[in-house]
């Protein structure tokens, strides 16, 4: 309901506030505080009459005069001023003013009512003949009724075919400034005579309010009839009669719609806001648009009250959001090109709260113009979908998914827009995600970003729809043979092989068997994957499969080739058992049977053994069967035995042992083991295999009487004597044991080489000991080089020498004592040596020169104390040596001049 307020020349009895006679309140709804009335009605009712009035006054041709104004209590107040000819004396003047206003609900009802005037001049009481002023009995009301606010209504095409559009623009640019808090006053004047003046503007204003926003329409203030324009201040917008003259100063506009002069707006003002007036103008003319626009802006003000009084320039970007969203424009007027599409996403980003989920969704078709043209979407627009999209409503997000989708199948910004599909593809809905698979598999399928989808799929396979796997499956079972992709595909395979249905899994065998025939690396990968799972599935699956085996392997018999057994048997699961059983059982008179063999034999010994052992100790292979495997054993182990090591056939027969029982163990090693190993035994002094390896062998040989009968055994026997002689620093038996290895057959230069590598341990604490090993060594491989063993030992005894004196060391002494250890020790092993026998002897024989040699070095290394030295420890010299002291005096003469002559004379 609207409170009322009345206002005119009253006796003193019915003014209600100055109690004389004059202008006064005389009646008013009750909550209409004295207070109130006097601090902000003032401005309504303090509206004076100017002395140019007074004539038209009395001649009855001064017409109402409507204003409407927004108290400083966020109330409204609606006004009508009537003016009559002579007050209740009968001669003076005067006016009535009428007064609305608006409470909360009232403004509601009528400001958000968009098929309603916000004026209605109907509502006012224009006389007070009903109030009975002159009576004695008369006073002032006080409680008089509020009044319910009874809008009326009208249409707002009228003006636009009467006015300039220009003119128009004009005025509701300028309207739309001062509602703004512009500052400015607009005054405008009409083609209309001042009789009826008054309810033109009226019913103007009340057209151009219909266009503007509810929570806008209350802010409006304004005047239907002013005689000077210093009348009204509290009102923006003032119709002026003829008796004003035209309005100046920068602070007004003046609009003269009847000549379409304006003034006090530049055209600068008019241009950079162009689109915002144009879409009022027409407004004007399109209810339809305009009640949604209305809608529009209600909504907006209610989710964002910030918005209910917004600037010119959030007005202009609110409008321009509508434009793009409502549907009602083509495209290209309001988004021509990419700069006004990004900027209408930085508008968007703003606003889209207040949008519905249909504005929304229209938004977003203005990205459907890239996948049509074929072009990319712009970096700066992209990012911009890329961080709006995450919060976007379904039905949005649809529409900018399809605009991606369908840019995918081009090939431009693929990897991008993938990226964004896959960042936002958790938080999709299931529509959106079968939407989304659909697409990809038919680009995964076209051969583009196949690594990256297939990674997708992968990634949100499990727990997706079986419509959706069954279309993944497709495509990348459709897909197996991209070389590129193949592994990846293997790999998905195999890693939701148990989350697919039967359905599913059925599929996958049908292509095993449609790409088994190829016979080439995806066959053998694809058996591999049989293998892995079909133990799980039921018995009905698995004669089906044993069926179409064997029908494959029928179909490729018959060509020239037979490339598909190797493959089948490749693996070592249900692919490879079902070729065995058809090849040493119901096909065993076949070809296939001679193949398979073939193929056996050539695999590596380790691979061989396990699927002989597999064979003969599986139970669904009868007795006759594995009997004749193992009659066949030596051509199956003929082929590359060359390249088995004594160590490789004692693994073989290791794994014979743990997985056959007697009935076929002892078989086996007649067949094929202990020859082996009987050939091979030597094999122990091969360095690359190691020291350890030695015993092993040995005791494994005492379990077979064929294999402790060979040189073999009886050469590891006598080598680990050898090691217990050179261990006891006994050279005659380790040189007996030397020649001993040597008629067994052992290869010298491994047996040296082993020598060195396990036996020598390169320390001086036993250089007795190390010295002999190092001896059997040059003994058995014929190298006695004695003045490098001489020149090695003398180094480690100077150096052992120098570290236990240390700084006290002489290093004339520590030569000295270098030397003399070093030949002593030489000296001591080749005499025993020499008599160990004539064999012995004879071979040292041929090493007198390198012992000449040493025996000079010793000397020069010596000194002086050389011939007491001899004299002391190098007696009793073998007959093989006698050359070697002879010739070594001669030498010695001939450098120091018989200084040694007497020495190396003696007998």
């Amino acid at each position: 309901m609207a409170y009322q307020h009345f206002y005119s020349r009253v006796p003193a009895r019915v003014s209600m506030y100055n109690r004389s006679d004059g202008f006064d309140t005389f009646a008013h709804t009750s909550g209409l505080e004295r207070d109130f009335i006097e601090r902000e009605l003032s401005a309504v009712y303090q509206n004076k009459l100017n002395k140019g009035d007074l004539g038209a006054v009395r001649r009855g041709e001064l017409p109402c005069v409507y204003s409407q104004c927004a108290l400083r209590s966020g109330r409204t107040a609606q006004s009508c001023t009537t003016y009559l000819p002579l007050d209740y004396t009968g001669e003076r003047s005067s006016y009535l003013t009428h007064t609305l206003i608006l409470e909360d609900d009232e403004r509601k009802r009528l400001f958000f009512d968009k098929d309603a005037f916000i004026f209605n001049s109907e509502m006012f009481v224009k006389d007070i003949s009903s109030f009975n002023i002159t009576s004695p009995t008369a006073s002032p009301d006080s409680n008089y009724p509020a009044l319910e606010y009874v809008s009326c209504g009208g249409s707002t095409e009228d003006i636009v075919k009467k006015y300039s559009e220009e003119t128009l623009k004009a005025f509701i640019f300028a309207t739309l400034s001062v509602l703004k808090g512009k500052g400015k006053n607009v005054y405008f004047r009409l083609p209309y005579p001042d009789a009826v003046l008054s309810d033109a503007a009226l019913d103007f204003i009340n057209r151009i309010a219909a266009v503007i926003p509810y929570d806008m329409r209350q802010d409006l203030s304004f005047v239907t009839y002013v005689t000077d324009l210093s009348q009204y201040p509290n009102c923006k917008l003032k119709c002026i009669s003829d008796a004003c003259g035209e309005a100046t100063g920068s602070r007004n506009v003046y609009i003269d719609l009847q000549t379409n002069m304006v003034s006090g707006i530049s055209e600068d003002e008019i241009s950079s806001n162009r689109t915002l007036v144009n879409f009022f103008y027409m407004l004007l003319e399109s209810k339809e648009i305009r009640d949604e626009f209305l809608a529009y802006m209600e909504n907006a003000a209610r989710v964002m009250p910030a918005l209910a009084s917004p600037t010119l320039k959030v007005l202009s970007e609110l409008v321009f959001l509508f434009c793009a969203v409502c549907g009602s424009f083509a495209e290209d007027a309001i988004l021509p090109n990419d700069a006004r599409v990004y900027e209408f996403f930085c508008i968007y980003e703003k606003y889209r709260e207040v949008l519905s989920e249909e504005y929304r969704r229209t938004a977003y078709k203005c990205l459907e113009r890239y996948p049509r043209a074929h072009e990319a979407i712009p970096k700066n627009i992209f990012a911009k979908l890329t961080k709006l999209y995450s919060a976007e409503c379904r039905s949005a997000k649809r529409v900018a998914m399809n605009s991606v989708l369908e840019l995918i199948h081009t090939d431009i910004m693929r990897e991008k827009l993938f990226v964004f599909i896959r960042a936002n593809y958790a938080s999709e809905d299931e529509d959106i995600k079968a939407v989304v698979n659909a697409d990809l598999c038919r680009v995964f399928y076209g051969g583009f970003l196949q690594p990256q989808i297939l990674e997708f799929f992968s990634a949100n396979f499990e727990g997706a729809p079986d419509e959706t796997k069954d279309m993944i499956l497709d495509k990348v079972l459709l897909t197996i043979r991209t070389t590129s992709v193949q592994n990846k595909i293997i790999d998905f395979l195999y890693k939701h092989y148990n989350n697919m249905n039967e359905t599913e899994r059925a599929r996958i065998y049908d292509t095993f068997f449609e790409m088994l025939p190829e016979c080439d690396a995806l066959s053998v990968s694809l058996c591999a994957l049989v293998d892995a799972h079909i133990e799980t599935e039921g018995d009905a699956l698995r004669q089906s499969v044993n069926s179409r085996i064997a029908a494959a392997l029928e179909a490729d018999y018959r060509k020239k080739e037979h490339l598909l057994m190797p493959v089948l048997a490749s693996g070592k699961g249900y692919c490879r058992d079902r070729v065995i059983g058809l090849a040493l059982g119901e096909w065993s008179a076949r070809k296939i049977y001679s193949e398979y063999i073939e193929h056996l034999g050539a695999k590596k010994i380790v691979e061989k053994t396990e699927e002989v052992a597999y064979i003969l100790s599986a139970e669904h292979f009868d007795n006759a069967s594995c009997e004749k495997l193992i009659g066949i054993l030596p051509s199956v182990y003929s082929t590359n035995v060359e390249k088995v090591s004594l160590y490789g056939w004692l693994d073989a027969d290791g794994v014979f042992a743990q997985k056959l029982g007697d009935e076929y163990l002892g078989a086996v090693r007649e067949k094929i083991i202990y020859p082996a190993v009987k050939g091979r035994l030597f094999d122990v002094f091969k360095t690359e295999y190691g020291k350890e390896g030695m015993q092993r062998v040995k005791e494994y040989c005492k379990e077979s009487r064929a294999l402790v009968d060979t040189d073999g055994y009886r050469a590891i026997c006598t080598f680990e004597e050898l090691v217990g002689a050179i261990e006891a620093k006994t050279a005659d038996k380790a040189i007996e044991l030397v020649c001993d290895m040597e008629r067994l057959g052992a290869s010298a230069k491994a047996v040296a080489a082993y020598l060195r590598a396990f036996v020598y341990d390169g320390s001086s604490s036993d250089a007795e000991k190390n010295m002999l090993c190092e001896l059997s060594a040059r003994f058995i491989s014929n190298d006695l080089a004695l003045d490098e063993v001489y020149s090695a030992y003398k180094q480690i005894y100077t150096q052992q020498y120098l570290i236990d004196h240390g700084s006290k060391a002489d290093p004339r002494k520590a030569d000295t004592e270098g030397a003399g250890r070093s030949i002593g020790l030489l000296w001591k092993h080749l005499v025993a040596i020499a008599a160990q026998s004539k064999e012995a002897s004879d071979r040292l024989s041929a090493a007198t020169t390198s012992l000449e040699s040493a025996i000079s070095r010793f000397i020069g290394d010596y000194g002086k104390g050389a011939e007491r030295f001899i004299e002391q420890n190098m007696q009793n010299r073998p007959e093989c040596f006698a050359s070697c002291f002879a010739n070594a005096s001669a030498k010695a003469k001939a450098q120091s001049g018989g200084f040694f002559a007497k020495l190396f004379g003696k007998k």
